[in-house]
């Protein structure tokens, strides 16, 4: 049973970003496990390949200064910006003006991160792996990776960048997905009388 999205930003309208430079978003934590450093990799590939963009990180972790020490050292510390954590008013409208959102997670289950990207129109371009597959199928509504590879990443981001209809469809695709399938309040709902009939039951 997945946590699902709040009914504020389910219902939130999908709104077109503004068009450049396209807008990477990465929400999840700066820590190992969420591998932030094969995104700020790929950022450094697309640099090298010529292509603008902004990178946006919005959280905080024990890599952080090794991120940005990276991103100066690489030349690109003019389009990554580093946030911190926001508060949530300021993450959905983050979301919201986002063009791609991408998580380099190793091991997962759904995440809401992910599915608040799928409800407010951000393109996913996340890892492969078992809680990503659950909800992007590759090339149809989002891309996938394989965990680790920043060089696939790229490529990906640049398919993105070269597919508008494609990227959106997917907008539009995982807004109905969305809001059939991660309906918060009812997801909760089912969980509490699932524990409540486990507590009867004893």
């Amino acid at each position: 049973m997945p946590l699902g999205v709040e009914r504020d930003v389910r219902l939130r309208e999908v709104r077109k970003p503004p068009e450049d430079p396209p807008l990477l978003l990465c929400t999840r934590r700066l820590e190992p496990d969420m591998d932030p450093l094969t995104i700020l990799k790929a950022a450094r590939l697309l640099n090298e390949r010529g292509i603008a963009f902004r990178l946006l990180f919005t959280s905080r972790g024990k890599l952080e200064i090794e991120l940005k020490d990276r991103a100066r050292e690489w030349g690109i510390d003019e389009s990554v910006d580093f946030t911190g954590w926001l508060s949530r008013d300021e993450l959905i409208e983050t979301i919201s003006n986002a063009h791609y959102f991408l998580s380099a997670s190793l091991t997962d289950s759904t995440s809401v991160s992910l599915l608040e990207a799928m409800a407010l129109g951000a393109f996913p371009i996340v890892t492969d792996i078992p809680g990503n597959r659950e909800w992007i199928v590759d090339g149809l509504n989002g891309y996938l990776f394989p965990p680790g590879d920043s060089g696939a990443l790229a490529d990906k981001i640049v398919m993105a960048l070269e597919n508008p209809e494609l990227v959106e469809r997917a907008r539009t695709l995982n807004k109905e997905l969305i809001m059939e399938r991660a309906d918060w309040e009812k997801n909760m709902d089912t969980v509490v009388e699932t524990m409540k009939a486990l507590v009867r039951g004893r």
